[in-house]
């Protein structure tokens, strides 16, 4: 089952909003897909999209509408190497795949998509990370991220190839792709919650600008990102909602079910009483961001954060 584009419909106009499309699930197994894009870009949303590529048929591509509905696009690719590949993406096939996400870039305007490949970091993988960034600096990607793995099922392969099982052969493979990036010249960009460390910025700081390592830094730099320390400075349910694939809404990351779009409009769920009890729910209690999915599997490999206690100072600033 999916979420009927009747209910994409009740989002309402809202242009220039910000759309993410696909951060828990692979969302082009969607049956209608392109019609969601082109539907969402009518809106006037801007989309953020991630994908694994493989469904990115020519069929699909032709379907959607305006590439410029796109903000940005993150590719979810583990490996470098088709028998790695294969081997972590268990039925899927590393050089159609590629081919198909070769195909996905040409059609989109680089002048306003940002593109990035997550790079979900392995015990496994670590060997390929090197490569990577090679491949996808030659495929033309503006950056590499490099994800620390989360086990959210408890799955047995996964709990062996996480960072707790071997962190030190982690750091070193994040520090090998940051010297090899200086190294090769590249242009594309590396990130990763293992460089927000002190023995990475003692090592690699001069090239380390707004969370991005560079192999020269550009000039003129970038404009500074603030960063987002949540949950002490969490303004989540003032800003946005999480719509799953029933139409059910929520605040918090899927924490607290507010309604559903195919009972109202996304106006209606979010001026309405159980949208206004939550935020004062959480406001008043910041305890309820420790029990946050993003919390748990985002934001606990931020090695920056000082995230020891729940606090909700901006929540209550803008309640």
């Amino acid at each position: 089952m999916a979420l009927p584009i009747e209910a994409i419909a009740k989002l309402g106009v809202r242009d220039g909003a910000h759309c993410k499309v696909g951060t828990t699930h692979e969302p082009t197994t969607h049956p209608e897909f392109p019609t969601l894009l082109n539907v969402l870009g009518e809106l006037g949303y801007q989309v953020s999209l991630t994908t694994n590529g493989t469904l990115l048929t020519d069929r699909m591509l032709d379907g959607i509408a305006d590439y410029s509905v796109f903000k940005s696009v993150n590719l979810s690719f583990d490996a470098a190497t088709p028998d790695l590949y294969e081997y972590l993406r268990v039925g899927a096939k590393f050089q159609p795949t590629l081919e198909r996400i070769k195909a996905f870039i040409a059609r989109l305007d680089r002048s306003r998509t940002a593109i990035h490949a997550n790079y979900t970091m392995l015990r496994a993988n670590l060997c390929d990370i090197n490569a990577a960034v090679d491949m996808w600096d030659d495929i033309g990607v503006d950056g590499l991220v490099l994800m620390v793995s989360s086990d959210r099922q408890n799955n047995t392969f996964l709990h062996d190839q996480m960072l707790a099982s071997d962190p030190e052969s982690f750091y070193q493979a994040t520090e090998s792709a940051a010297q090899h990036l200086i190294d090769s010249q590249r242009r594309i960009q590396l990130s990763g919650s293992l460089m927000m460390t002190p023995r990475f910025a003692e090592r690699f700081g001069h090239l380390y600008h707004n969370r991005i390592m560079y192999s020269a830094l550009p000039d003129p730099l970038p404009p500074v990102t603030p960063a987002d320390p949540h949950p002490g400075r969490c303004a989540a349910p003032m800003t946005e909602v999480r719509i799953r694939w029933n139409g059910h809404v929520y605040l918090c990351n899927n924490h607290f079910l507010v309604g559903n779009l195919l009972e109202q409009t996304l106006e209606e769920i979010w001026t309405g009483p159980r949208a206004k009890f939550t935020r004062d729910l959480v406001a008043a209690n910041g305890d309820h961001c420790l029990h946050c999915n993003y919390f748990h599997y985002c934001l606990s490999s931020r090695t920056d954060l000082d995230l020891s206690a729940a606090q909700t100072t901006m929540l209550k600033e803008q309640a």
